[in-house]
């Protein structure tokens, strides 16, 4: 008699930690599933994060571009102005000192 009781109770005591133990390993699966979730999420926003900073950094390559070639083309126009004021008779070039300072402080900026 003593002997079934000591078999019952060490059969209902194997129950509750089987049941334990199922509940922990529910647990870190859940647990587990929410940072995959988590950090699929994250990566997502990541990629699309650095697709839109790609399609910036192409924008600004592009108006850079835009840019220096403005700035040759005014150059360019600047430097055919002087020649035809200095190849007129003027005296003064009024263009020049301007031309000079922005042509040395695009010398500086390099």
């Amino acid at each position: 008699m003593q002997l079934n009781i000591q078999i019952e109770n060490l059969t209902q005591e194997n129950t509750q930690l089987q049941l334990k133990l199922l509940s922990s390993k529910k647990e870190k699966e859940t647990d587990i599933d929410q940072k995959i979730k988590f950090y699929r999420e994250e990566n997502a926003k990541i990629i699309i994060d650095k697709s839109d900073i790609q399609k910036k950094l192409e924008i600004t390559k592009t108006q850079l571009l835009v840019n220096e070639q403005n700035k040759t083309k005014l150059k360019s126009a600047l430097e055919n102005l002087n020649q035809i004021l200095t190849s007129s008779n003027i005296e003064t070039m009024p263009f020049g000192n301007k031309y000079e300072e922005f042509k040395n402080k695009s010398s500086e900026e390099k």
